[in-house]
């Protein structure tokens, strides 16, 4: 007879706690190998990448997680091969970095962030990390001074945060991230977990509101188009689920509503539907003007290298357009590692929003399989207005990754993934 299974408990597992953590670590606080600047997060994909892909491949799991496996670890090698044959670009070293990055985010996910229990202490232990910065963040926000970046400068060396605009009166905060961007689409995906899935566990508690507030503060202080974007897009599919709880097939409706918008704009507009979205997710025309202009020039870029595009090469524009910066994420992956890497993404999301929707595991709620689906849309639809690099493309990655969590699959209970020995406090701590 086959003895009773404990019940799962509520612990991250450690790798994928230590990830969420490492995301905020400034990148002072790396470290130079040769030409390749190894952050804490990159550290722990490296070491951890071959098991999380054996786990992850090793396992049963449903069709759609499978192709979107494929798709995902397809994506990275395309990029590795695709940099690797420009060895202006650095070659392996700087695919490799990218493949750790993508492919290797995802397969951590998929790997160690197995079910509902996880993903829900992931998103806690994300939203803790996001409330600890936020009082840094408010301070740069209103002050200007870059408190955690310097902070770090001191302690490891390394350059200041640069010098950003102001805009409306606030200086857009790093926090302790690279750049303003990364720390409002951060604070983006933590919005979509708090205000959908995470509620008190004391019925009525004022808690679940106050958080999601002062998480939508990060927001707010980073200034950022993409974050505000996102925010904004997870707000309005919420309020589609409020409004369509009792239609049926609700999920079609809305796509059915946006492939007629986007055949009127086709037929209607001079503009693409690409151009005309994109021009409106801006804070001021100027920005929209040159976020087409950069489409134009960037798309021109695909048709001339549609395969392996231009590795990390200047990308063709006029001389007017000073900076490298391409603000859209797929475009930009599509200029330096070809079609193929951004098709493969584009893929790999729709397989996602098929799987959360239509293969929900039992133990998963409706609300934190909607948190998920709208964290992956807000972000997906941030990166046509910004740029995903350095953390923020593993966050995005990992996101993508923590969707098999809520999707059926068989379990086995010899395949755990904390070990018993290990301490419980730090991980509790984690969950809390």
């Amino acid at each position: 007879m086959t003895a009773p299974q404990p019940p799962h408990r509520r612990e991250l597992p450690w790798l994928a706690a230590w990830f969420v953590v490492s995301l905020s670590l400034p990148p002072e606080a790396s470290v130079g190998l040769g030409g390749l600047r190894l952050s804490g997060y990159r550290i722990l994909l490296i070491v951890a990448m071959v098991p999380a892909a054996w786990r992850t491949f090793a396992r049963p799991t449903h069709p759609l997680l499978r192709a979107v496996d494929a798709l995902m670890v397809f994506h990275g090698l395309w990029s590795m091969l695709a940099l690797a044959l420009h060895p202006a670009a650095g070659g392996i070293e700087s695919g490799g970095i990218y493949l750790v990055e993508s492919s290797g985010a995802y397969l951590l996910a998929r790997a160690y962030v197995r079910d509902a229990s996880d993903l829900e202490a992931a998103a806690r232990l994300a939203i803790v990390v996001l409330l600890v910065l936020l009082p840094f963040a408010l301070v740069e926000s209103v002050t200007g001074a870059h408190v955690l970046r310097d902070a770090a400068k001191a302690a490891f060396g390394g350059p200041s945060a640069h010098a950003m605009e102001r805009r409306f009166g606030l200086t857009r905060a790093f926090a302790s991230f690279d750049h303003p961007i990364l720390f409002g689409m951060f604070s983006a995906m933590a919005f979509a977990f708090s205000v959908e899935a995470l509620p008190s566990r004391v019925r009525g508690h004022p808690w679940p509101l106050l958080r999601t507030g002062l998480v939508g503060l990060g927001v707010v202080a980073s200034v950022s188009s993409g974050a505000f974007a996102a925010v904004a897009f997870v707000m309005a599919l919420r309020g589609w689920t409020r409004l369509t709880r009792r239609v049926s097939g609700r999920w079609r409706v809305l796509l059915s509503i946006f492939a007629t918008l986007w055949m009127f704009l086709v037929l209607g507009s001079p503009r693409s539907p690409v151009k005309v979205f994109v021009s409106y997710l801006t804070f001021s025309p100027g920005t929209g003007y040159a976020r087409l202009e950069i489409f134009d020039y960037g798309f021109a870029e695909v048709r001339r290298h549609p395969l392996f595009g231009i590795g990390l090469a200047e990308w063709a524009r006029p001389d007017w357009m000073a900076s490298s910066s391409i603000d859209n994420f797929f475009l930009a992956t599509a200029v330096r590692y070809g079609a193929p890497a951004t098709l493969s993404l584009i893929a790999a999301l729709v397989f996602v929003g098929f799987a959360v929707t239509r293969a929900p595991s039992p133990s998963s709620t409706p609300a934190l399989r909607r948190a998920v689906g709208f964290a992956i849309a807000g972000l997906a639809l941030g990166g046509c207005t910004v740029h995903f690099w350095n953390s923020l493309l593993t966050l995005f990655c990992f996101l993508l990754g923590t969707a098999g969590a809520v999707v059926a699959g068989p379990r086995r209970a010899s395949a755990r993934l904390i070990p018993q020995h290990a301490p419980a406090a730090l991980p509790r701590a984690f969950a809390t």
